[in-house]
């Protein structure tokens, strides 16, 4: 630190700092401004960078939020000899609630609203008991929440006979599930029924 002062405090350089004040002015506002204009140009790439950053996290927490509660539908059919019955559910495996837009039944290429019109392809009426359920309309959306089901078809047969035509004919039909998720997502699910 002296040595500076003792180098500032010298002729010389009070002379030259006299003499020539103007260039030292100019020098001196040159570069006053080229440090102005690198703190911008830092603090506008700062600005940048953390935009971006930020932006990126957002999108990150924002798909995290959605696989978080992302509801997974499966639809197990369950037959008990035992009980004489076949049982079609759709169950929510997922953590978050589905809402069930559509279901309908495709047998052989042509498009069923229910289980009284699949039943009504048999051909010879059979002596059974069907309990199914009214599904969901184009007008309604049916919630199913997280780790519960729904059932949408329950035939209780009396004999093996019934049983194998009903069996031929389930193995012959499809379903369209379609479903949104809480975000709004779309999900179709289509599959045999058997």
């Amino acid at each position: 630190m002296m040595l500076l002062f003792s180098i500032l405090q010298s002729d010389t350089i009070n002379v030259l700092i006299v003499e020539n004040q103007k260039s030292f002015n100019d020098i001196s506002s040159f570069i006053t401004a080229i440090t102005a204009i690198v703190a911008i140009i830092i603090s506008v790439l700062g600005v940048i960078f953390t935009v971006r950053y930020n932006r990126k996290t957002l999108q990150q927490a924002n798909e995290h939020n959605k696989k978080s509660v992302e509801p997974v539908l499966g639809t197990p059919f369950t037959l008990h000899h035992d009980q004489k019955s076949l049982k079609l559910e759709i169950v929510n495996y997922g953590i978050g609630t589905a809402f069930v837009k559509k279901f309908c039944l495709l047998y052989e290429s042509e498009t069923l609203n229910s289980f009284t019109e699949l039943i009504a392809k048999l051909d010879k009426p059979l002596e059974y008991k069907v309990r199914y359920y009214k599904f969901p309309a184009s007008t309604h959306h049916v919630p199913i929440a997280a780790n519960s089901k729904i059932c949408i078809f329950d035939y209780t047969y009396t004999d093996l006979n019934q049983y194998y035509k009903m069996k031929t004919l389930l193995k012959k039909t499809k379903y369209d599930i379609e479903y949104e998720t809480m975000y709004g997502e779309k999900r179709i699910i289509d599959n045999d029924v058997y």
